[in-house]
């Protein structure tokens, strides 16, 4: 047989018996050569043989230390959770003003655009307004009006004067106020 690169099991087998390696060290080239040798690598220890082992109390240590991390593990996941739904649903809110906007802002153009719908919403807004110029000129006329004035009732009008009273007008306000209230009342 020709040179080898590396060491010689017969250079090991020296140094064994010439005693040039510390004892921890000849003990693993023993090992080593045994092992082939037989042709079995000696089997490894374990790691959990090598392990210290642990005492009942820190065992439960151990234990409670797991359930606490998962408990904090399971807190997070759910605050995540939460924080997204969050999101979402702020989207969704976000996207659906943005809706309204849009068709707030297409109807505003239509109105723009038709005349007709201008006046219609023209009428809607000013129909309290229109509702009491109705009235105002109704109890202006001079038939109503007449009747209005209570000659009969010098509390509401002054005979010699032939003037309505402060209290007569008030009376005509309180009347023309309160079929305005019972138009609203039944409009809506």
């Amino acid at each position: 047989m020709g040179e080898k690169a590396g060491t010689q099991i017969e250079d090991l087998m020296n140094d064994i018996n010439g005693n040039k390696l510390s004892s921890e060290e000849n003990s693993m080239v023993d090992s080593i050569i045994n092992d082939l040798n037989t042709g079995k690598p000696k089997q490894t220890v374990p790691s959990q043989q090598k392990m210290p082992q642990l005492t009942d109390e820190e065992k439960q240590m151990l234990m409670k230390q797991q359930e606490h991390e998962q408990r904090m593990m399971m807190e997070h996941q759910m605050r995540q959770q939460q924080h997204m739904h969050e999101q979402r649903l702020m989207a969704e809110r976000q996207h659906q003003e943005q809706q309204e906007l849009i068709e707030e802002k297409k109807k505003e153009q239509e109105l723009k655009e038709n005349p007709i719908e201008k006046i219609k919403e023209m009428l809607y807004y000013a129909k309290d307004a229109i509702v009491v110029l109705v009235l105002t000129v109704m109890f202006s006329l001079e038939p109503i009006n007449e009747v209005m004035k209570f000659k009969s009732v010098p509390f509401f009008y002054n005979i010699e004067t032939d003037k309505e009273e402060v209290t007569g007008i008030l009376l005509k306000a309180f009347i023309i106020a309160s079929i305005f209230f019972v138009l609203q009342y039944f409009a809506k």
